[in-house]
């Protein structure tokens, strides 16, 4: 297990810098997480990290060496790359064991074997052994190739975009695995990621980059319950986002806002500044964290809105509701609601340890540009706050904290108001445990030494 530090790291790629300053620690032992949206330079971070790549600037420190300085085969870096890159024409056992050939110190032959089916069992695999790639399911593809990437025992583990082409409904037992896997071999691993789901179910800490920064890294509850932007919020799933103002800033970190759905009772992320009294907040809460007036008797927080149509996706049940000024809001898993009418008034409540109080300078720093749009209609009265209209990421479910115990007084009068790839030397990339993609011709890279001209070795990396 090993401590990693990446600091300030630069990379550019013709005109567009997609690391601007990178910095990210990991803790010996840890599971961590980078959530990115696609295009965000994951995986060049994750290959400049093993040795694949040179930044512009910056270092990486592995234990407190000068990683950045190494050649890839002696960072101790096992890579399960985004795409499988196996060897098509070595068996799954002949593919685990070529990287312990090239593994500084050698292990004898005999410790090879027994590391070999040492990791095939770990995996999950050994049934598999004399099978070739082209044979396997998807799941089993990704279960060799991580298994090769930690045959070594490697310090330092990357997943990149791990679950990639992996069914649904395999996913879970997937994630499962990775968490079980990285707990035995006790090594510190680091998830690439564009899927929230999977970051916040498997990861010790959660880092959110964007414009190639990091701009929240916590565990992954506080990052979900109080996400330091809208661009976290969003990124982490479908979110309701309002807009209001400031009414009452309480000592205990408690904000008071008056928004069109009525006065709202939120939290301020750890370490914000507090808004001044009548200034603009954006509130984020999930859909999952809104419920029935019915079964929750609090006073605060609490709107009536009308049912607009009611839909089943990926196993929840989505009711979009329209609220006090028309405004837009989606609730998961109401009970009882799909049974109700469409224009349907209910009555419906969110705790106020559910909303994230998000303040300007939040909002707008290092986000993407907002389309704005009003859902107000002409003549009502009062300020008509905007509202951000963007195609959200997949739901989440994220856990709730408890009540508060005690909330601003203000709070309680909630009258509504309107308000073309090049392959990498082969040494390097097999002793990391991984292989870079087949040429598009479908032969093999050719690796250093081989004296065939389709790639394949004279004595093709048996485990004896």
């Amino acid at each position: 297990m090993i401590r990693v530090v990446i600091d300030q790291l630069v990379k550019h790629v013709g005109d567009l810098t997609l690391l601007d300053g990178f910095t990210l620690e990991c803790a010996p032992g840890e599971f961590c997480a980078l959530l990115a949206p696609s295009g965000s330079g994951k995986t060049l971070l994750a290959r400049i990290i093993a040795g694949l790549e040179k930044p512009d600037e910056g270092a990486i420190y592995l234990d407190g060496q000068a990683a950045h300085r190494l050649p890839a085969g002696r960072r101790g870096v096992g890579f399960l790359m985004e795409r499988d890159a196996l060897w098509p024409h070595l068996s799954v056992v002949e593919n685990l064991a070529l990287p312990l050939k090239f593994q500084t110190p050698a292990l004898a032959r005999r410790a090879r074997r027994e590391r070999v089916a040492e990791t095939l069992n770990l995996t999950g695999i050994d049934s598999l052994a004399s099978a070739r790639p082209d044979s396997l399911t998807a799941l089993q593809r990704r279960r060799v190739a991580l298994a090769r990437a930690i045959v070594t025992r490697p310090g330092l583990l990357l997943l990149d975009d791990p679950s990639r082409g992996i069914p649904p409904e395999r996913q879970g037992e997937w994630l499962d695995d990775l968490k079980r896997i990285h707990q035995e071999i006790e090594t510190t691993t680091l998830l690439f990621t564009t899927r929230a789901g999977d970051a916040l179910t498997i990861a010790d800490r959660l880092a959110v980059a964007h414009l190639g920064r990091v701009v929240q890294h916590d565990v992954p509850r506080t990052v979900s319950q109080h996400p330091a932007n809208a661009y976290v919020a969003r990124l982490l799933g479908e979110t309701n986002l309002i807009q209001g103002q400031v009414e009452e800033v309480e000592r205990t970190g408690y904000v008071v806002a008056r928004t069109p759905l009525g006065r709202f009772v939120g939290v301020l992320p750890v370490g914000a500044v507090p808004p001044a009294t009548g200034s603009a907040v954006s509130l984020a809460f999930r859909p999952e964290t809104i419920r029935s007036g019915e079964s929750d008797p609090a006073a605060f927080n609490r709107f009536s809105a009308h049912v607009e149509r009611i839909e089943a996706r990926d196993g929840l049940i989505r009711t979009h509701l329209r609220g006090p000024g028309g405004w837009p809001l989606v609730a998961h898993g109401l009970p009882g609601f799909n049974e109700f009418p469409m224009g349907h008034l209910v009555e419906v409540v969110v705790p106020p340890h559910s909303v994230a109080v998000l303040v300007p300078s939040q909002t707008t720093t290092n986000t993407v540009p907002l389309t704005v749009s009003s859902p107000l209609p002409k003549g009502n009265p009062g300020p008509q706050p905007p509202v951000v209209t963007e195609a959200p990421p997949e739901p989440v479910v994220i856990p709730t904290a408890d009540a508060p115990r005690s909330l601003p007084t203000s709070a309680w009068n909630n009258e509504s108001q309107p308000s073309g790839f090049e392959i990498e030397p082969y040494d390097a990339i097999s002793s990391l445990g991984g292989l870079s993609p087949s040429p598009s011709d479908g032969s093999a890279p050719t690796p250093r030494g081989s004296n065939r001209p389709n790639g394949t070795l004279s004595n093709p990396g048996e485990p004896s």
